[in-house]
């Protein structure tokens, strides 16, 4: 293994490790209790396209900040994450409404192609591992099956704050947290490369409040939402 393979899976790891951490540090909601209203706009952008009570995947759910928009769209929800101090506090939330698994982004152990559609918030910019997991959405998503997910760029208000640079783009935010910030292009191609094609695309801004033990100062956010859909077998676009 290369060098700079191994200082990859540390970072993986240490950014794993960090998640957990934080969210066995307090027993408040550090990302709060009020779901982001861009998920409740993309899942209505792509009503039409999802079967009635479709199986919908909160991928890095945290504490389930966004379940009660999926809830409200399905009957059948699952959430994932690979923090059990994350998935602890979330089931004491929702503790009949929807089933969790403990699991890698890279590596859910889902069975192919089960999922209608996959919810990826706040997500995309923590991957050290962004490419496996885009293929793994895809082997779990089934054909025509849609991701929605936001991307901030280096426009979002926190890019590059407190944070140490690591690469073009790429930082680590208190020495552990791993943070991505891409233009969409390049966001697309890497969905283009892993099976996807774009559906529709918006920008949100939202205002969050203090997070306790990860970020003191209330502050603003700006992403690029972007909604996909797995690509046929052998569609060309």
């Amino acid at each position: 293994m290369s060098t700079a393979a191994m200082e990859r899976e540390e970072i993986e790891l240490a950014n794993k490790t960090a998640w957990d951490t934080l969210y066995g540090q307090t027993d408040e909601l550090i990302w709060g209790s009020e779901p982001l209203e861009f998920v409740r706009t993309a899942l209505m952008k792509v009503r039409a396209m999802l079967p009635n009570s479709p199986l919908l995947l909160d991928a890095a759910t945290g504490e389930g900040r966004n379940l009660p928009i999926l809830l409200d769209f399905s009957d059948q929800v699952v959430a994932c994450d690979s923090s059990a101090n994350a998935l602890h506090k979330l089931q004491k939330r929702f503790p009949d409404s929807i089933q969790t698994r403990l699991c890698d982004l890279a590596d859910t152990t889902f069975s192919n192609n089960c999922f209608d559609a996959i919810l990826a918030c706040d997500v995309i910019e923590t991957l050290p591992n962004l490419s496996e997991v885009l293929y793994e959405f895809n082997r779990i998503l089934k054909s025509g099956g849609i991701l929605i997910c936001n991307v901030p760029d280096m426009q979002d208000s926190i890019a590059g704050e407190n944070m140490e640079q690591l690469g073009e783009s790429e930082y680590l935010y208190k020495d552990r947290f791993f943070y991505r910030f891409q233009q969409k292009s390049d966001f697309i191609q890497f969905l283009y490369d892993e099976g996807f094609a774009l559906f529709d695309t918006f920008t949100d801004t939202w205002i969050e409040e203090a997070h306790p033990e990860y970020r003191q100062d209330r502050h603003s956010h700006t992403s690029q939402i972007i909604i996909a859909r797995k690509r046929h077998e052998n569609e060309v676009i």
